[in-house]
């Protein structure tokens, strides 16, 4: 076996081990929200006699709090326990990728924590499996990838799947509905530029610029988390101002109850933001969204085991043919990056790049070995080209160094 093959199958257990922590942290944390926010004496769930629910109706109230919550545990690690180096990060770059992204982040959270109000987790979670879909048309207009028939196909069907459960929905709700799909666009854009922080963006060619420090996960979040907040600052006006009338103002263990939920709720949340960074930075955004498919089937099945909600056939039907176009797509990339290192690493050469991923392995720094030909480039070049967008085998200098660095 190649050292190469070797490195994959460290990476596949890599990201394995960070999948299963975020499917569990993202399950627990879906079913809280929806129990956490859903009102059973509302006049559309009185008629449910299975009805689950805390009856917490402020959404975006309690995502600020998960904000600055997740932001003084940030505090902790990094300046009380030091188990992360202090991050650095250049003022153009805060304002150019971190700023947009952490405003990303407020809404995607915003908007999927108010759809609970008026959605089932189940069908909430089923819209936002189209991820994919998202990044694969970003990634088209971007020019990472060019437009080909099969990727259109793709395209139709996590649409037409998606089309179809909606329709079937027994709980259908409109506004709940722009809301997902608002938090699905922006959930999007906001791995890409993840993907821009953790991974860092490569110079160009023949450039004299050095590549940008790439940041660890809690670093990331110690810089997203208080633009975050500020964006939904002004949820604390609607807060304060229905405060007197809501049940916070009467009942005093209702209160010490809600105030209890929301900081484990935040603690939560801060492992889950840990997890879906960590899943970004041992592969890649696109991976991070086909791996959220896989836990939107378990978290339907839990759902309906908690809230005995109500699924139907074209919900399962719709679902299953949004799974059947994202999977196509992942099988297709994985197969190309294989046919690429087969036909870029032949067997003369074999022995060589071995020798230049075993001191990948070891730190050292690949560009500088004479052994590195032009062909060699490029065949990094395309397996970084492929491995962006599909992120099943990741690329061993890019990913091996960077957590390497950052231990935590």
């Amino acid at each position: 076996m190649s050292v190469f093959s070797s490195s994959a199958a460290k990476q596949a257990g890599k990201v394995v081990l960070v999948m299963s922590c975020m499917f569990a942290c993202s399950t627990f944390l879906v079913i809280y929200n929806k129990w956490l926010f859903t009102d059973c004496s509302a006049p559309r769930h009185q008629s449910s006699a299975s009805c689950k629910g805390f009856g917490f109706p402020f959404p975006l109230f309690v995502t600020s709090v998960h904000q600055i919550v997740i932001w003084a545990m940030c505090v902790v690690v990094i300046f009380v326990l030091k188990l992360v180096p202090r991050p650095t990060i250049s003022h153009d770059r805060y304002w150019r990728v971190l700023v947009p992204m952490a405003i990303l982040v407020a809404l995607d959270l915003g908007l999927s924590n108010a759809s609970f109000l008026s959605l089932e987790a189940s069908f909430v979670e089923m819209l936002k499996s189209g991820g994919p879909a998202v990044v694969l048309i970003v990634s088209v207009l971007a020019r990472v990838e060019a437009l080909e028939l099969w990727k259109v196909v793709v395209i139709l069907l996590i649409s037409s799947g998606l089309a179809l459960a909606s329709y079937g929905e027994a709980n259908f709700d409109l506004k709940g509905f722009l809301f997902v799909m608002s938090a699905m666009v922006l959930g999007s854009v906001r791995m890409i530029l993840a993907q821009l922080l953790l991974h860092g963006e490569t110079a160009s060619p023949g450039s004299s610029e050095e590549e940008p420090q790439r940041l660890s996960s809690i670093q990331v979040l110690y810089y997203l988390t208080p633009v975050s907040f500020a964006v939904l600052l002004p949820s604390w006006i609607t807060f304060i101002y229905r405060l007197p009338a809501s049940r916070l103002a009467t009942d005093t263990s209702f209160m010490l109850a809600s105030i209890a939920w929301v900081l484990a709720g935040a603690g939560m949340a801060f492992l889950l933001d840990l997890f879906n960074l960590l899943m970004i930075a041992v592969s890649s955004a696109l991976s991070s969204s086909v791996a959220g498919c896989a836990k939107t089937a378990l978290l339907v099945l839990f759902s309906w085991l908690f809230f005995r909600n109500q699924i139907t056939a074209l919900n399962i039907v719709g679902y299953s043919i949004c799974v059947t176009g994202v999977v196509w797509y992942n099988v297709v990339k994985y197969r190309r990056l294989v046919q690429i290192q087969s036909s870029l690493l032949p067997s003369t050469d074999r022995e060589e790049v071995d020798l230049d991923l075993n001191s990948v392995e070891s730190g050292s720094d690949v560009d500088e070995s004479p052994r590195v030909s032009v062909g060699k480039r490029d065949t990094d070049n395309r397996m970084k080209q492929e491995s962006s967008t599909m992120g099943i085998v990741a690329l061993v200098d890019r990913q091996e160094h960077g957590m390497r660095r950052h231990k935590f």
